[in-house]
């Protein structure tokens, strides 16, 4: 005899047996008991939740010749027949198939003809959405007042997609996905009839694997059954469905919140060896970060997306990260999500989206709720709490005024500062000045106030790529009044690379023009020990070692040359802009 699947082997044969909907079968079973049975159902849920199970079951009861209250006898000649799928008074259509107004017309035609062996013609619509427009309009009037011998039961996993005129004339009943321990039951059950060895962390795993659709959990539990001879390991599992072991996840978390790169490019390869699909490793990614927030927030261990018996080692691993970096991951994962769909190269993506967080030294500045809308930009202290949503203003009552340089509030998303926000309020007397007297250190200070706002900026553009490559540069200096030094790690010469190449390079200088409302470029640099005798002097500030550079030297070249042809004589023309914006503000 050939061998019949698990799932369909174990599909229900009696109210009893159905898993999960216990307000549709009860609903139904009144519906028997009382002969109120309606002429249209629509049965909408998630794919595995029973909705075509049910609708069988509603069949045979309706069909039963020895039915006991609401319960089919599935013994009968018309419950046998159902049962295998020859009954001529049971159609069954898919209507992903057979989705034209030439099916409907035909089915519509067919409701006149009596029933054969049962007292009605049921017709099971399945994927009903799939229909077209014309279908459902021919399906319209016989739904209305079909003739009495008739039931349609019309199931969907996109109700959304039904017009509301055959909705309205249906009487509709959700199907919600199974629980965990719901499905962990129904597999002990059917394990122990078929004489399958199953591991109870093994069974835990499935049930999460399925994602509440009971279908898919037994059909992974045949599937584990063939690769185990019979025994399901945890192991056995893993090995199936392609997951990561939590040993990797751990790895992987620990060298992110550690700023350990290099850790974490090996974590990475050692997936990509071992053939993972990236897709899915940042979706697991996520849902790590996710299960590490619940632990550490004291939520139900039932909702955890890993097996619950991993608990203990995951609620140790919390204990020693914080919480704003679990939610900056857990962003992350979902953005390298989002971008790895059509990406030519995802390993890449996913790559440069993590080592994004993996900042050598810079694990506060990693560490910020991205996820909080009241988030303005601002660095998070130890404390794991946002700083309040506050207008920052780069103000030093004993400093010359710096023309251009009034407060900006500082949000996420940072629009260009308004003619009005980049004039002083106070009368002050307006003469063209070079943006170096204003002191390379308030220009400094300025920009590192907006470095983190320019950060979301480029993130909000889609400028994904700048992005990364300028995440572990740091502004520490200003050279020739309006060139922003930025330094990079030794072991970030490619970032440094990328940024200094000149499509990134103007995009960052745009952007960064804009927030600090100056005309600004950048120049990137390595991390290398600084001359001896620095004593924080201005000169010292503004410029870092770079002499021994050639990179960084032939760049400063052409920014200067650059700036020289585009606004003439050195010494007037980076402030001359602001300049004139504020004395026309004044005599206008």
């Amino acid at each position: 005899m050939p061998y019949q699947v698990l799932y369909r082997a174990w599909r229900p044969n009696s109210w009893r047996q159905v898993v999960g909907q216990k307000s549709v079968v009860r609903i139904l079973e009144n519906a028997l008991l009382e002969n109120k049975v309606s002429h249209a159902y629509l049965f909408s849920g998630p794919r595995g939740t029973g909705k075509t199970t049910v609708a069988r079951l509603l069949a045979k009861a309706v069909n039963c010749k020895n039915r006991q209250g609401a319960e089919p006898c599935n013994s009968c000649d018309s419950c046998s027949a159902i049962q295998n799928g020859t009954s001529v008074d049971v159609v069954e259509i898919d209507a992903a198939s057979n989705r034209g107004i030439d099916e409907i017309r035909g089915i519509t035609e067919s409701t006149r003809y009596l029933p054969v062996t049962g007292a009605y013609k049921v017709y099971i619509v399945d994927e009903v959405h799939m229909l077209t427009q014309e279908a459902f309009n021919a399906l319209l009037k016989t739904l209305e007042e079909p003739p009495a011998h008739v039931i349609f039961i019309l199931a969907t996993t996109a109700p959304h997609r039904i017009p509301v005129t055959i909705t309205s004339r249906c009487q509709r009943m959700d199907f919600h996905k199974l629980s965990v321990g719901e499905i962990c039951e129904r597999l002990g059950e059917i394990a122990s009839s078929e004489g399958i060895d199953i591991e109870p962390e093994a069974r835990d795993a499935l049930a999460r694997a399925a994602e509440g659709s009971l279908r898919d959990a037994i059909s992974l539990l045949d599937l584990c059954s063939a690769y185990g001879r019979g025994k399901v390991t945890r192991h056995d599992v893993e090995d199936v469905l392609g997951t990561s072991p939590l040993e990797f996840m751990e790895k992987l978390v620990r060298s992110l919140a550690a700023g350990d790169a290099r850790e974490t490019l090996r974590a990475l390869r050692e997936m990509s060896d071992a053939g993972k699909d990236f897709f899915q490793l940042a979706q697991e990614v996520g849902n790590f970060a996710k299960d590490l927030i619940l632990l550490k927030s004291g939520g139900d261990l039932s909702e955890l997306t890993r097996p619950s018996d991993e608990s203990r080692r995951m609620r140790e691993l919390a204990s020693t990260i914080s919480r704003n970096f679990l939610f900056a991951l857990m962003d992350a994962a979902a953005r390298a999500v989002s971008e790895m769909r059509g990406a030519s190269d995802p390993k890449l993506v996913l790559e440069l989206t993590l080592l994004g967080l993996a900042r050598p030294s810079q694990q506060t500045e990693v560490e910020m709720f991205r996820g909080d809308p009241g988030f303005k930009g601002a660095p998070l202290d130890k404390s794991d709490k946002p700083y309040t949503s506050q207008e920052q203003r780069v103000e030093d009552p004993g400093s010359t005024a710096l023309v251009g340089f009034s407060g900006v509030e500082v949000r996420g998303e940072s629009p260009e500062p308004s003619q009005e926000d980049r004039t002083d309020k106070g009368p002050v007397t307006v003469q063209p000045v070079n943006v170096s007297l204003a002191g390379p250190e308030e220009i400094l200070n300025r920009v590192k106030s907006v470095w983190d706002d320019l950060l979301n900026v480029l993130q909000k553009r889609r400028l994904v790529k700048a992005r990364a490559y300028l995440l572990p540069g740091k502004p520490v200096g200003l050279r020739d009044g309006n060139v922003v030094v930025l330094k990079f790690p030794a072991t970030y010469t490619t970032h440094l690379e990328q940024v200094m190449v000149p499509g990134t390079r103007k995009s960052i200088e745009t952007e960064l023009s804009k927030l600090a409302g100056l005309e600004l470029r950048i120049v990137a640099v390595p991390d290398e020990p600084e001359a001896s005798g620095s004593g924080g002097s201005d000169e010292s500030v503004a410029k870092p070692n770079e002499e021994d550079n050639p990179l960084v030297l032939r760049a400063s070249e052409l920014l200067e040359t650059a700036a020289r042809k585009k606004s003439g004589p050195p010494g007037t023309h980076v402030d001359s802009r602001p300049a004139r914006r504020d004395t026309g503000k004044r005599t206008g």
